[in-house]
């Protein structure tokens, strides 16, 4: 599968699809929790980096009602040019007292 390549002076959301499911219920993230995004350069091994506290910034949420989707986002507007792996966390109702981090593909922010 190709990696999503973006130039480093591009201002873009960077977005990981998310859902959850309780009983067999789907749960709306958008509306119970809140999201936080880190994007952690990738040193290419193959083990992640996870993120540190001064990475995490406040995410948003995106709702495609269309196909039923829901993304986490953050905007990518001040990363250098280099290889960067999406990292989401998730608090609040919708999912306490787990506190998810989750990581997504590489992606390659390039001149």
């Amino acid at each position: 599968m190709p990696q999503p390549r973006v130039s480093s002076l591009s201002t873009e959301w960077g977005r990981m699809p998310v859902w959850a499911r309780e009983n067999g219920a789907d749960v709306n993230l958008a509306t119970t929790t809140t999201v936080e995004v880190a994007f952690v350069v990738d040193p290419g091994t193959g083990s992640p980096v996870s993120p540190q506290p001064a990475d995490w910034v406040a995410g948003e949420w995106e709702v495609d009602e269309e196909f039923g989707l829901t993304y986490a986002r953050g905007l990518m507007d001040q990363l250098a040019a280099g290889t960067y792996r999406m990292w989401v966390k998730i608090s609040g109702a919708g999912v306490d007292p787990e506190q998810p981090v989750l990581t997504h593909d590489v992606l390659f922010l390039v001149f």
